[in-house]
């Protein structure tokens, strides 16, 4: 499988994220990252390598990463199966992976790229958040038994050790103000950083609170604006300086809406609803940050 896309930020960063995840033991079990890049000028001929090349950046005009064999539509097929309570614990147990390397991954909505440039070095693919690698030799079969679940498309992450308050705007691409799954801390940061604002007054609160919950109807009104109450009259830095306490729980968040929105009947047969609503409707400082053991000891323990 094959990806192309425009020589961006957001794709280098994806492909700087899949490089420091390699380094992780046992990468592959958990998280579908990519195998080569190959540069093309804007006539779409191949510069050389990524490794190798000594073209600047500015005469890169798109990148084709490569995959491993994957497929998206079998996603739900698992998800809607008894593997429902295994392949979820399995996504947090990569997230855990994650914070241990000092990284969070956001999920992502489920978008088509395309790319063509008259012969078949670009395939049509689907990029989402999770991906299924097939577990035969002959993909074909679709056999999926014992397949699980791999975190995909790394573009809007975080490597927390390189994001600093000068290049933070970066990295907290504008994009995530319309992502479904970020919680108010990401929200709010991006915001602050795009429309340059030094200052939180409660002007911006019902501002803020009005974008975030206007498509985010799980969330509990009261406590998003409790959270910014807290920031009025305080200053963008130490805003986002307080707020970094709690990236390591932004992609449980994330993982925690997306079940909750796409999968809420398979949570209640489990026993989690509750728990993933809760999580989501927390402040801050209360988010539960035992939750993968909670999730394996409702799900595994007698």
């Amino acid at each position: 499988m094959n990806l192309l896309l425009d020589n961006t930020f957001s794709t280098n960063h994806h492909i700087s994220m899949s490089d420091k995840i390699k380094k992780i033991s046992m990468y592959f079990l958990y998280f579908n990252t990519i195998d080569h890049v190959k540069c093309l000028d804007e006539d779409y001929r191949k510069i050389q390598d990524k490794e190798r090349s000594t073209e600047p950046q500015i005469d890169i005009k798109y990148k084709i990463l490569y995959f491993r064999d994957y497929y998206t539509n079998a996603v739900n097929d698992v998800f809607q199966s008894t593997k429902f309570g295994k392949c979820l614990y399995h996504l947090f147990y990569s997230a855990n992976l994650l914070h241990e390397n000092q990284m969070s991954f956001t999920m992502i909505q489920f978008t088509d790229e395309s790319g063509s440039n008259g012969d078949d070095e670009c395939d049509i693919v689907c990029n989402s958040p999770l991906v299924i690698q097939p577990t035969t030799s002959f993909p074909l079969l679709n056999d999926f038994s014992y397949s699980f679940p791999l975190l995909n498309d790394f573009s809007y992450s975080f490597y927390f050790p390189i994001i600093n308050f000068h290049n933070a705007k970066l990295f907290f691409s504008q994009s995530l103000l319309t992502n479904p799954y970020i919680c108010i801390d990401v929200f709010l940061i991006t915001y602050l950083f795009h429309l340059d604002i030094d200052v939180f007054t409660s002007d911006y609160l019902t501002v803020v609170s009005s974008l975030y919950m206007k498509e985010r109807i799980l969330h509990d009104e009261e406590t998003v604006a409790t959270s910014l109450e807290y920031f009025i009259d305080y200053k963008r830095e130490k805003i986002i300086k307080y707020l970094l306490q709690f990236k390591y729980t932004w992609t449980n968040f994330s993982f925690c809406y997306f079940f909750i929105l796409y999968y809420p009947e398979q949570l209640r047969t489990n026993g989690l609803y509750d728990m993933f609503l809760k999580y989501i409707q927390s402040p801050q400082v209360e988010r539960n940050t035992n939750i993968e053991k909670d999730i394996h000891n409702m799900l595994f323990n007698i």
